[in-house]
């Protein structure tokens, strides 16, 4: 069997990054040896096929990803504080108005916490990439 014609069958994978890794030992292992044209062969389809023919499609995905849960977050959020304000608001007919208060002050200042925490978290994966 000819070894070369395997590896010209393998390279336009290879070039792709689609082969196993003990592929890509025998494609350069064949490559190093061989005194045939498989290495003329290699640059051909490297200079050929198109090595990332979508390279900013992943980073738009994650930007759109990103967009996308801050607004379901915002709305989230959005949706909470209404809800409490419903609340509050209810509560004030059955419980005296110091109770209420103190209510709200927790309620606020677990908000308060949570995005605090948000922020830091924040800064800190911006800190770590760099």
């Amino acid at each position: 069997m000819n070894k070369c014609e395997i590896v010209k069958d393998l390279i336009p994978m290879y070039v792709e990054k689609l082969t196993s890794e003990d592929s890509n030992q025998f494609i350069e292992e064949h490559l190093h040896f061989c005194d045939e044209d498989c290495s003329h062969f290699l640059k051909n389809a490297e200079r050929d096929l198109p090595m990332d023919e979508f390279p900013d499609e992943e980073q738009d995905d994650r930007k759109l990803m990103k967009g996308v849960k801050r607004r379901i977050n915002n709305m989230i959020m959005m949706a909470i504080l209404i809800g409490i304000l419903i609340g509050l608001v209810i509560s004030l007919r059955f419980f005296s108005l110091g109770l209420v208060a103190i209510v709200a002050f927790l309620i606020f200042t677990g908000f308060q916490i949570y995005f605090m925490n948000k922020y830091y978290e924040s800064k800190n994966k911006k800190e770590d990439k760099k």
